[in-house]
């Protein structure tokens, strides 16, 4: 072998790992995922480029059709945000009720369906950036990509609306 030929092969190698760095740092930096075998309502759900923009999140927006509340509270704030950034079920029918708006400064992030009541919120539709595997007996044009809030914090959601 030769000087040049081994320079070759370590300018490849390096190169091949720094590729592989850059795939990683991308992935965990701006790759949200879920994936949830719980129920026949359980999907494999990847949303690119969510993370960034759910950490920028400062208010929450309850929305129904006879009041709003305003949630500025930090820790209320990255609850929502942490259980709604990815899909984690689909096929489930609910009754739409009100809203979850999520922004930043005054900056929509994202609008969610929610069957107030219930723990499940519509968190965005399948497109490039949104992708939901489903089992595959379950049509999914015709199911949502979905999340279901935790006890704790349905009943907080469902409280404030109570309150006000």
């Amino acid at each position: 072998m030769t000087k040049g030929n081994n320079r070759s092969r370590i300018l490849a190698l390096c190169i091949c790992i720094l590729f592989w760095i850059c795939i990683v740092v991308f992935l965990s930096t701006s790759v949200s995922y879920s994936r949830t075998y719980d129920s026949v309502e359980g999907c494999i759900s990847i949303a690119f480029f969510e993370k960034q923009k759910m950490r920028t999140v400062d208010k929450v927006v309850l929305r129904t059709s006879e009041k709003t509340i305003t949630i500025t509270d930090p820790n209320l704030v990255r609850e929502v945000t942490g259980e709604t950034s990815v899909a984690t079920h689909t096929g489930v029918k609910f009754p739409p009720e009100g809203y979850i708006d999520l922004y930043s400064g005054d900056v929509l992030v994202r609008s969610m369906l929610w069957g107030i009541g219930t723990q499940t919120v519509k968190v965005y539709e399948v497109d490039l950036t949104h992708w939901v595997i489903v089992p595959l007996l379950v049509d999914q044009s015709k199911n949502p990509a979905l999340a279901y809030l935790s006890d704790e914090l349905a009943i907080k959601l469902n409280m404030l609306l109570e309150e006000n």
